[in-house]
């Protein structure tokens, strides 16, 4: 990995995680692997990308790597991130309010304005400049939104 480049992780690599990799993808940031607790999903690729274990995430570089957590009630694990020592953990909606060029949404630990202006600075100093890398893992990616497409379908078919 570069120097100056951080490598982005998606925490969770359900439905949120899979949609927060191609909003990335769309906006040109590269995506380093997944992670999750799901066994049956570790070490699944996704166009190239591996998802790891948690434990496996927390081997990576702690100032170097952009945890995205992608899951509903992520306040929790963003912190359970902060507290094992990375610098760079944001919620999906963080990162959907900067691309989405609104408001930064409000964390319940944020005191003031001043942190707000700060995380959005610090989240567009650490996406400049990602390009995508395509690769030739294509099926891989057929294969994960079709078992997505085949879970929303038994969904509705529930209600």
């Amino acid at each position: 990995m570069d120097g100056d480049k951080k490598q982005v992780c998606i925490y969770c690599m359900g439905e949120y995680g899979i949609q927060t990799y191609f909003k990335l993808k769309k906006y040109g940031i590269a995506v380093g692997c997944f992670g999750d607790t799901d066994k049956s999903k570790q070490g699944y690729a996704l166009e190239g990308l591996f998802c790891k274990s948690y434990e496996e995430v927390l081997e990576l570089d702690k100032r170097e790597t952009v945890i995205i957590v992608s899951m509903k009630n992520s306040a929790a694990l963003v912190n359970q991130f902060r507290q094992e020592g990375f610098e760079n953990v944001y919620s999906r909606e963080e990162l959907y309010a900067l691309l989405d060029k609104k408001e930064p949404c409000v964390r319940n630990d944020l005191l003031d304005e001043t942190e707000i202006v700060d995380l959005k600075d610090n989240l567009e100093k650490v996406f400049c400049g990602y390009p995508y890398k395509k690769t030739e893992r294509r099926k891989s990616a057929e294969i994960l939104l079709e078992d997505c497409v085949k879970r929303q379908g038994r969904r509705n078919l529930g209600k």
